[in-house]
C-alpha cells in the first residue's frame, strides 16, 4: 500500500515494508504544465516510450527514480556541456564522452563499464506505478486532490480514471477518459522489472559536437 502526505514543500510517499519514504521535490509551475501536456500526449499514444519515461523521472526526481528502479539515470544539460549521473545517493557531474549521443534530457540505463550494479528497492510493479503516478499528479495543477483521488481508489485503473478525470475537468478538456496507450501501460511496469529501459527511439534526439560525443551501448528493448 502506498500513502501520501504533504511535508512542507515536499510530497512524502510511503510504501508498506519500505523503511525510508520517497520525498518528492516540487517542480516549477512551468515544468509542471509542460509535463502535463506531455503526459496527455503520451496517454493518447503520441509519444515514444523513451519520451514518456522522462515524465516520470522528472516528476519523481532522478535520484528517487534510480532508487525505485535500480537504474542509473543520466541527466543532460540542454546544450550538452555537462551531464549528471544519478544514483539513489545523489549525482556525480561529468563531461559527456567524445561520441556520446543524447537522446533525451533524462536517460535511464543499466550499469556500464566499471559501474557497480544498482539493486534498487524491493518494490513491486504495482507499487512502482503508484509512486510514479502519485508524483506526477502532485506536480500538476490538481496537486494533492488528484494524488488523494488516485491512492484512495487503490491506484491502478480505478485510481487513474479518478485522477485523470479531475485533471481533465481542471484543464477544461473533454470528459471522455483518455485512452490507455501501450506506451503508458508498458512504461511504469519497466521501472521495477529490471528490463532494459527503452532509450533508443526518442524522436527528440540532440547530437553533441564531435569533441563531446561518447557511447551508450545499444540494448534490446523490453515490451510487455
Amino acid at each position: 500500500m502506498t500513502t501520501a502526505t504533504q511535508q512542507g514543500r515536499q510530497l512524502r510517499l510511503t510504501v508498506d515494508g519500505i523503511d525510508e519514504p520517497f520525498l518528492i521535490d516540487p517542480l516549477s509551475a512551468k515544468r509542471g504544465k509542460y509535463l502535463t501536456e506531455r503526459f496527455i500526449r503520451a496517454s493518447l499514444g503520441q509519444m515514444t516510450q523513451a519520451e514518456a519515461e522522462e515524465i516520470f523521472i522528472e516528476s519523481l526526481g532522478a535520484s528517487n527514480y534510480s532508487r525505485m528502479s535500480g537504474y542509473y539515470v543520466d541527466e543532460y544539460h540542454p546544450g550538452g556541456r555537462y551531464a549528471q549521473t544519478w544514483t539513489p545517493e545523489g549525482a556525480v557531474i561529468r563531461d559527456p564522452g567524445d561520441d556520446e549521443t543524447i537522446t533525451a534530457k533524462f536517460i535511464a540505463r543499466e550499469a556500464v563499464g566499471d559501474e557497480p550494479e544498482l539493486e534498487g528497492e524491493p518494490i513491486r510493479q504495482e507499487e512502482s506505478e503508484a509512486l510514479a503516478l502519485a508524483a506526477f499528479y502532485w506536480q500538476t495543477v490538481v496537486g494533492m486532490e488528484a494524488v488523494d483521488a488516485f491512492l484512495n481508489e487503490g491506484g491502478g485503473t480505478n485510481g487513474s480514471l479518478k485522477a485523470l478525470t479531475l485533471l481533465q475537468i481542471r484543464l477544461g478538456l473533454s470528459r471522455q477518459p483518455l485512452s490507455s496507450s501501450p506506451v503508458m501501460e508498458n512504461l511504469i511496469q519497466e521501472a521495477s522489472s529490471k528490463a532494459t529501459p527503452a532509450i533508443q527511439n526518442s524522436s527528440a534526439s540532440v547530437r553533441l559536437p564531435a569533441n563531446k560525443r561518447g557511447f551508450l551501448p545499444k540494448r534490446a528493448h523490453s515490451r510487455r
